[in-house]
């Protein structure tokens, strides 16, 4: 997972949906994709943060994270995830949402 990270790090902040999403179309904030943790996958799914309050037709805020890791263990990954999406500066306010199963 450090690998990942420090892939992360790397980027620019425009460029964490594309990282994503392989087929992020650049329009719309909005991303679907999964990235490969060990053997396990973490679903990633980026709703519009365009929110109704400021114009948009997204009524949804949040950045959902599907995954069978522990959040303890997938967290580091996570915040390095949000550092990027917070410096993109098109984004209102928005939520993390844990959904993890064992």
């Amino acid at each position: 997972m450090k690998d990942l990270i420090e892939k992360i790090k790397q980027l620019e902040p425009y460029e964490m949906q594309e990282f994503i999403d392989k087929k992020f179309g650049g329009s719309c904030p909005c991303f679907w994709g999964r990235l490969k943790v060990g053997g396990h996958y973490i679903g990633l799914h980026g709703h519009c943060w365009r929110s109704e309050e400021d114009g948009g037709n997204c009524p949804y805020n949040g950045l959902h994270i599907r995954s069978k890791l522990p959040k303890k263990e997938i967290e580091p990954l996570i915040k390095a995830i949000v550092k990027k999406l917070n410096a993109q500066k098109w984004y209102s306010k928005w939520d993390i949402v844990y959904e993890l199963s064992k």
